[in-house]
């Protein structure tokens, strides 16, 4: 599904990222994790063709920077962690907006199949009853529904996630991540997340990479990555004797 080689990228002149190699496979959950400031948000900018960068990321085979931003489109979407909303459009119409490579022009109506799709999302976000309120009047958790909703409507081979689960409470995240998880299977689709919390970590992931500092450390299975000196090394703590002794105090 994504295959990135030898890659560096950044800002200016400066690279954040050195020599970032994996791959992602065809129904694959892959989790990117690490410290703050450790690449993973650039990454993605990368792997998006949101940023110039050197080396090799294909997607579906396709060199990413050779891809319009239609094809682009209907083969990756991207959620980021930012939830501003700047225009006063309904949430009906800002989900249906991820139809829009889908469609044959940016004033064309929507297609039975696009309306079709908009609702189903709506539906899987617990948004349809609010559908035709304005997104500037939402709360924060319900407006990072709204955006995630439009994401997946895209039907993208590659959904690329940053922090979905910002703003939404215990019961958002898990319905979220559980209909991933369906999403994935359903299609054979792949999704490459950034995620800070280590437990929903280990409960969905297939594979994670570790990276400190710009470069990738350690990629493997979730359990074998998250009991590797890697991750300890990454965040500077001890983070299974944190969680073991976090565990304790709910017995």
């Amino acid at each position: 599904m994504l295959s990135v080689r030898s890659l560096y990228a950044g800002y200016g002149d400066i690279d954040v990222l050195w020599d970032v190699s994996f791959d992602i496979g065809e129904g694959e959950f892959f989790t990117v994790i690490g410290a703050n400031g450790c690449g993973k948000t650039t990454l993605l900018r990368a792997a998006s063709a949101m940023l110039p960068y050197s080396g090799s990321i294909k997607l579906c085979g396709n060199e990413v920077s050779s891809l319009s931003r239609r094809q682009l489109g209907r083969l990756t979407s991207m959620l980021t962690q930012l939830s501003d909303a700047h225009f006063p459009f309904t949430v009906y119409d800002t989900v249906a907006l991820g139809r829009y490579a889908h469609r044959s022009g940016l004033l064309s109506s929507l297609s039975s199949e696009d309306r079709k799709i908009t609702e189903e999302m709506l539906r899987r976000m617990d948004l349809y009853d609010i559908r035709d309120r304005l997104i500037t009047e939402l709360s924060g958790g319900q407006l990072r529904r709204v955006f995630l909703a439009r994401t997946l409507a895209q039907e993208p081979k590659l959904v690329m996630l940053d922090e979905p689960t910002n703003h939404l409470d215990l019961k958002y995240q898990l319905s979220l991540l559980d209909y991933l998880q369906e999403w994935i299977s359903d299609t054979g689709s792949s999704v490459l997340g950034v995620l800070h919390d280590l437990n929903i970590v280990r409960t969905y992931s297939h594979r994670v990479m570790i990276m400190s500092e710009g470069r990738n450390i350690l990629c493997g299975e979730t359990s074998e990555a998250l009991r590797s000196k890697e991750l300890s090394e990454a965040y500077g703590v001890d983070i299974r004797a944190f969680m073991v002794d976090a565990l304790e105090k709910w017995k």
